[in-house]
């Protein structure tokens, strides 16, 4: 059995993803970072873009995310981020669909202007990504 390690990952309003996982590739302020079973204790900033996540059994997912924080100890990362999506595909209905739950979201909080400008670039971000699959 390959070792695992527990990945929560939480955004204001829920906790999205709770599990045991191989391996976790993510956009940090430093550039992507890849995080394995047993890693040393690290603290760092998230930045939007693609997440990369492989479980025991070899599926690979990928996640939409914004900015926020983590942390790895004891064998646990803890992801707090503004936003997570798992990508079913990126087209124009998914932009569609994405743009409406960060409306809807907005609502209920009132945001700052630099969550509006992180929004705004993760959307930027998702737009340039469907536009190569294309």
């Amino acid at each position: 059995m390959a070792k695992e390690f527990r990945l929560q990952i939480s955004t204001p309003h829920k906790v999205m993803l709770d599990k045991q996982v191989v391996g976790v590739t993510m956009p940090t302020a430093n550039g992507y970072i890849g995080i394995l079973p047993e890693h040393a204790k690290i603290v760092g900033a998230l930045m939007p873009g693609y997440m990369y996540i492989t479980s025991a059994s070899g599926e690979k997912q990928t996640a939409l995310v914004n900015y926020g924080m983590f942390t790895f100890k004891e064998n646990k990362l803890v992801i707090l981020s503004d936003f997570f999506e798992f990508d079913k595909g990126i087209n124009e209905n998914a932009l569609q669909a994405i743009a409406q739950r960060i409306e809807d979201e907005s609502k209920k909080v009132q945001l700052s202007e630099r969550a509006v400008h992180a929004l705004n670039s993760y959307m930027k971000l998702v737009s340039a990504k469907a536009k190569q699959k294309k």
